[in-house]
Order: structure tokens, then C-alpha cells, then sequence
């Protein structure tokens, strides 16, 4: 809508800028290696329903609000959560391998079935969240509130578990 100051779902898929143009800008900045494709730091995306056609893999949505959202089969591989408010968030059967998620807020999220091999989650408060059957398989868990946190089937090889909270 043209009478307000947010942006639709579709507006910031339109304005994705293509790989060719990132690549001269990481140049022209004098980034040789960026690790993220797109800058969405501080956005606030409430309760967004993104739906599974949109990717945001590699996006930077440090210290963002994507409380409440419908983040369902959604690829945020290698993305930069840290810090993000994702309470109440669904994020099932999402692909959030090797995502940076540090410090970030995930009461009552629903992540499950979910991919989270990788995943860095140290000092996030998980508490309350569902992550049955979710793939937790070589990611970091230290410091991380995990009571109340449904974890059955969840699957945790390798999983840094150092001073996370599993109390009821």
C-alpha cells in the first residue's frame, strides 16, 4: 500500500537484488569474502507469513522482530539471526543449517522437524519451544535456555550442550 510505511512480503521479494549485482557491490566496498547476500539488520517483520517460496538463505536479520512469523519450510541456511526476537515464531521443517542464531529469543518457537545442523544457538533462550524431530546434529547449545523445551526425537549428535538450561 502507498498510504504506509511497511512493506508487503512481495515488495521485499521484488527488491531481492540479483547475485551479479551483489557481487559488485561486496567490490566496490572492498569486501572480498561477504558472508551474507543481503543487509536486513533491525527489520521488523511481526508476525510475516513468508510462506516456502522465498529464500533468505545468507540474509543478515541481526536484531530483528520476526516474532510470531510463519517461517514454515522457509531456507534461512547460513543466515544471521543473532539477537532476533523470534518468540512464537513457526519455523517447522525450516532449513536453518549453519544458521547464526546467538543470543537470539525463541520462547515458544515451533521448530519442529526442523534442520538446525550447525546451528549456532549459544546463550538463546529456547524455553517452552517444540523442537521434536527437529536436526540439532553438531550445534551449539552452550549457555542456551532450554527448560520447558520439547525435545523428543530431537536429534543432538555432536550438540554443545556446556551450561545450557535443561530444567522443567
Amino acid at each position: 500500500p502507498d498510504d504506509t510505511d511497511e512493506k508487503t512480503v512481495q515488495t521485499l521479494r521484488d527488491t531481492r537484488s540479483d547475485t551479479e549485482i551483489k557481487k559488485q557491490t561486496s567490490a566496490t566496498i572492498g569486501i572480498q569474502n561477504l558472508s551474507v547476500d543481503e543487509l536486513l539488520d533491525g527489520a521488523t517483520l511481526r508476525g510475516v507469513e513468508w510462506g516456502d517460496d522465498i529464500s533468505l538463505s545468507s540474509i543478515a536479520l541481526w536484531d530483528s522482530n520476526l516474532s510470531e512469523a510463519d517461517l514454515s519450510e522457509a531456507d534461512l541456511s547460513e543466515a544471521n539471526l543473532s539477537e532476533a526476537d523470534l518468540s512464537e515464531a513457526t519455523l517447522i521443517e525450516a532449513d536453518l543449517s549453519e544458521v547464526g542464531l546467538s543470543e537470539a529469543d525463541l520462547p515458544e518457537a515451533h521448530l519442529r522437524y526442523a534442520d538446525l545442523p550447525e546451528a549456532d544457538l549459544g546463550e538463546a533462550d529456547l524455553s517452552g519451544a517444540e523442537l521434536g524431530g527437529a536436526d540439532l546434529s553438531e550445534a551449539k547449545l552452550s549457555g542456551a535456555d532450554l527448560s520447558e523445551a520439547y525435545l523428543r526425537y530431537a536429534d543432538l549428535p555432536e550438540a554443545t550442550l556446556i551450561e545450557a538450561g535443561l530444567s522443567e
